[in-house]
């Protein structure tokens, strides 16, 4: 992974991209993959009486892999500690992925960014993510930005519903005018959405978005 991501820095900064962005990965363990698969399944079919369950089983789950996941955690400091050596020109933002058995839960991300505080290495927002983890029973959109917005690098832009992510902003139930309320206006905007939302769409999500001064 870390040679892949060299490969990408090298690609940035061929474009002139002062930062990366790094994604979160899964925990190393097959057997808590397929339960992170069943949980999403029952996530999605869940009805209102059952979502409450669900929910603390799916909060339950994400400790285990938060628990399990402490040495990858160490691994991947070390590997952006790494790389930041070898490429001090080029920031790296960290961004939490959608899947439950991913490493970087939101208490592994203040693990993380304390770490590396004062190396280049940043928190990187995704809108429709953290939203869809927020409706998971998982820390929501809010807690994330007011505990990160401060050592926020960029932001992607996209909306969601339950069932749905990568949506052109305004076509889904993010509040993108609490997000405006935290990012700050000097870093990336990226918006970001699903390729099969044409350029008439993208464009009255990017006015929808400069309307709320995004």
């Amino acid at each position: 992974a870390i040679n892949s991501t060299r490969r990408h820095i090298r690609v940035a900064q061929n474009l002139g991209a002062g930062v990366v962005v790094v994604r979160g990965c899964a925990v190393g363990n097959a057997k808590m993959e397929a339960e992170c698969r069943v949980l999403r399944i029952e996530l999605e079919e869940a009805n209102p009486d059952d979502l409450i369950l669900v929910r603390e089983k799916v909060a339950a789950y994400v400790a285990k892999v938060q628990k399990r996941g402490q040495k990858q955690i160490e691994h991947f400091c070390r590997s952006l500690h790494t790389l930041r050596k070898e490429f001090p020109e080029t920031k790296i933002a960290i961004e939490p992925g959608l899947n439950f058995n991913d490493l970087l839960t939101f208490e592994a991300m203040q693990w993380v960014l304390d770490d590396l505080a004062g190396q280049g290495v940043g928190y990187w927002h995704d809108t429709s993510r953290v939203w869809q983890r927020g409706q998971a029973g998982l820390p929501g959109p809010g807690k994330w930005l007011e505990a990160y917005s401060n050592r926020m690098l960029g932001v992607h832009l996209q909306d969601a519903t339950r069932e749905e992510a990568d949506l052109p902003p305004g076509l889904g139930s993010v509040d993108f005018k609490m997000v405006a309320e935290y990012v700050p206006a000097n870093v990336p905007h990226v918006i970001e959405v699903h390729s099969k939302h044409g350029r008439a769409e993208v464009l009255d999500s990017v006015r929808f978005l400069m309307g709320l001064g995004l």
